[in-house]
């Protein structure tokens, strides 16, 4: 806030701009109360007072922040506090004086707040930054502030977390315009149901599909009805929970269908999963009964309750049971539950998410129609078993008549061998993650009518690229909802969203104390209606947690599902993805946006993907590493990477490492798996001494070493001059030294764009170079006209 810095007496008459600018910074918990926050920021603003006269740049001096150029240092956003009087003409004895208010062209800061008290009310103006805001968002801040205020002036003992910020109007828009998802559909009680009726309407057309091996639908039926009487005949049903850990191949599928027509719940388990993981999720679950190939039972299940599924043994053991659908259960509905699926968490252990058989048929219904899934379609099941992706693949499907392709695990880890086998079969449909599309030719004539990405953000290259020629849609969900909670059909020009809720479903964007957020505010993700999943097996206190009760439906039975997701609500209803709550990235105290250094790097034409990290290899060394998929992949790497990034993006942006690899080491699930990828090689770091080499470089050197109080040893061709202590007043210095020194003219800006020896050398440089072309051209120019 600026303060007019006139604290002798004798200043008050004198004309002159005196004016200093004081930080302020409040402390706004959120359960702090107004009356008690109005304390504090009274103290706090009387205590920067009576310091008024400390000049600001002494003040960024000896904090020293992280400089750049796109935002001022310490504070971007000014409130600036005015009474009526200081607005009306000024007196003094020998003066008249009035404000002339002129058309604002340029703002210094992002955000300027302007307020007037005035005899008949308070008047708020706002000054922006035009590339940070628009006016749509401004005109939304004052009517929150509008409400922010009538709502102190009511009850100021309120909270801060509970002081009203929505208009009537915007909670309607939130909460009824956005969530407007409640359709009938068709309610057929289970999934093994809907199949059932499928197999009846298609007998003979193709189910699954893997390698040299087929199933028709009337096949595929009556292999999981003998298994669902098996089942039966040892006591499982309703409430069980029977685990499979079968190869990928048909009888995954059979074993599915079969514990469903059982009246179970079925929980896949991947034989690729180390053995304790194996083992813990058996143990957890509390399986009744686990299916298991003879040739796979892992030694970590021995002891556990299993009936062996060994191929020729099956055959054998259930050609006495019926290959009649089972007949339903009396107690079987559309709420028990279909499926368990293990997913990682923050706890450090795998936790059960238990989804209802609505929640999935809700999702299938409608993956079927807005993908157009037809009888002769072609779906992928690029997903492991044990990853929910598979249980959408599964089910589009084999409710819509179509086939189900299964990849090879050859095909799941080599994206060549995998774009062979979509062209070879011709595959319709597809869910892959986003972080593979680089690594396939988008240029090959695939058969795609949807190509759905998802489980990961995907970046805006890449949705352009497949967006062009495909349908593209970006699916949004956690495993404890049913796969897909959003999903919205990407163009390629559009801004990439995870899109709106799907039908039945709802979202709500919360702050920390679960109250509704601004339009284009960050803040959590809920997930509410048919898709929240019932919750954690055997984990009430984990369940209570983050399946927490809906305020904003009458169901007392509603809940909401807190994903721990930060996104924003964007005016037209879509949803944009920020980040996770639990994992934002600051290295040096700044901000940083990983998303948006990948998008850059994917931008340099050798690069085919990229993932940037953080990684403290070293204690108390946190630093970028960037890892990408070279389309040029050599031991040298990728040439002037950093010199081309930084066209891009500001210096604290830029990884200190990159590392080459040719391809990422995926998780079964198909995922980037970050725990694999290896460990930089610290002579890569650019934290190496470089000697500094030639006039320019050594000059600088010896500059740098005298401004800076340090010895020219330690300031490499590779050093920052910020980093090593500079900051704005020294980089005025710096510009006048240069400008003895050499003889050139530097602004400030170039300074701060070329902040690194080696970098400030070349642009030293290249000025000498340009001066000196322009006093050969000036010479010559004298010499023609006779002067000479």
């Amino acid at each position: 806030t600026p303060v007019a810095n006139r604290l002798q007496q004798e200043l008050e008459p004198l004309v002159g701009f005196f004016v200093n600018t004081l930080v302020l910074r409040a402390d706004c918990q959120p359960d702090l109360r107004f009356d008690e926050f109005l304390a504090q920021v009274r103290g706090l603003h009387l205590d920067a007072q009576a310091n008024q006269d400390v000049p600001f740049e002494y003040l960024v001096e000896r904090l020293n922040p992280s400089r750049n150029t796109s935002h001022s240092p310490l504070f971007q956003i000014v409130f600036n506090m005015n009474t009526a009087a200081e607005n009306d003409g000024v007196q003094s004895t020998s003066l008249q004086m009035e404000p002339l208010f002129g058309e604002g062209t340029s703002v210094k800061f992002d955000l300027s707040l302007d307020a007037v008290d005035g005899n008949d009310g308070l008047y708020f103006s706002f000054s922006y930054n035009r590339d940070l805001f628009d006016e749509a968002t401004i005109e939304r801040l004052g009517a929150c502030l509008g409400t922010l205020l009538r709502g102190v002036v009511a009850d100021a003992k309120q909270v801060l977390g509970r002081l009203p910020l929505l208009a009537d109007d915007e909670r309607m828009q939130l909460l009824q315009d956005f969530n407007a998802t409640i359709v009938d559909w068709d309610d057929t009680p289970t999934l093994h149901q809907r199949f059932e009726r499928q197999a009846t309407l298609t007998p003979d057309g193709t189910a699954i599909v893997h390698a040299d091996e087929s199933l028709s639908y009337e096949a595929l039926n009556r292999s999981a009805n003998r298994l669902a009487h098996f089942l039966r005949a040892q006591g499982i049903g309703t409430n069980a929970v029977v685990g499979f850990c079968l190869p990928r191949g048909p009888d995954a599928l059979v074993a599915t269908l079969a514990v469903l027509k059982a009246g179970a719940a079925y929980l896949p388990l991947d034989p690729a999963y180390p053995d304790e993981r194996l083992r813990y999720m058996v143990e957890d679950s509390e399986v009744a009964c686990l299916l298991v190939h003879q040739a796979t039972v892992l030694p970590s299940l021995a002891g556990t309750a299993q009936h062996a599924l060994d191929s020729e043994a099956l055959r054998t053991a259930l050609a006495d049971y019926p290959d009649d659908n089972p007949l339903p259960l009396v107690s079987q509905s559309a709420r028990d539950i279909a499926y368990v699926i293990y997913t990682s968490g923050s706890t450090g252990h795998p936790k059960g998410a238990a989804i209802e058989h609505r929640s999935v048929a809700n999702l299938a219904v409608q993956m079927i129609r807005r993908c157009a899934v037809e009888p002769h379609s072609r779906v992928l099941q690029f997903a492991s078993q044990s990853f929910d992706a598979a249980v959408l693949d599964w089910t589009t499907a084999l409710f819509s008549g179509a086939g189900l392709y299964l990849c090879g695990d050859a095909e799941r880890v080599s994206p060549e061998q995998l774009q062979d086998y979509l062209l070879h079969h011709r595959i319709t449909h597809a869910l892959l993650p986003p972080s593979l599309l680089p690594l396939l030719d988008s240029t090959r004539d695939y058969a795609f009518v949807a190509l759905l990405v998802g489980g990961e953000a995907c970046d805006p290259q890449t949705a352009r690229t497949w967006a062009s020629r495909y349908r593209l849609f970006n699916a949004y969900g956690p495993t404890e909802a049913a796969v897909c909670a959003t999903m919205t059909e990407l163009k390629p020009d559009d801004r990439v969203t995870i899109g709106r809720p799907l039908d039945n479903v709802r979202v709500h964007v919360l702050d920390r104390l679960r109250q509704l957020v601004p339009l284009g505010a960050y803040g959590e993700l809920y997930i509410g209606g048919i898709g929240v999943g019932r919750g954690y097996v055997n984990r009430p206190e984990l369940t209570a947690e983050r399946f927490v009760a809906d305020p904003f439906v009458d169901d007392p039975a509603g809940r909401l599902y807190a994903t721990g997701d930060i996104v924003r609500f964007l005016p037209d209803g879509r949803i944009e993805f920020i980040g996770r709550v639990d994992d934002q990235v600051k290295i040096r105290g700044l901000r940083i946006e990983l998303g948006e250094i990948e998008q850059q790097l994917q931008h340099l034409p050798e690069v085919k993907a990229a993932l940037i990290t953080v990684r403290e290899d070293a204690p108390g060394q946190r630093r970028l590493v960037a890892y990408v998929v070279s389309s040029a992949y050599a031991e040298q790497g990728i040439p002037d990477w950093r010199d081309r990034l930084r066209q891009r993006l500001p210096e604290h942006m830029i990884p200190s490492v990159l590392v080459t690899l040719t391809a990422f080491p995926m998780t079964p699930n198909g995922k980037v798996d970050r725990r694999s990828l290896p460990i930089p090689d610290l002579h890569g770091s650019g934290s190496i001494f470089i000697e500094p080499h030639g006039e320019t470089q050594r000059a600088l050197a010896e500059i740098w070493a005298r401004l800076l109080g340090v010895e020219i040893t330690k300031i490499s061709a590779g050093a920052n001059f910020f980093e090593l202590g500079g900051h704005s007043l020294l980089s005025t210095r710096l510009v006048s030294a240069i400008r003895e020194r050499f003889d050139v003219e530097l602004s400030l800006r170039d300074v701060f764009g070329a902040n690194q020896l080696a970098d400030l050398a070349e642009q030293v440089d290249r000025q000498r170079v340009a001066q000196q072309l322009t006093s050969a051209r000036q010479s010559a120019e004298v010499k023609e006209s006779g002067w000479l």
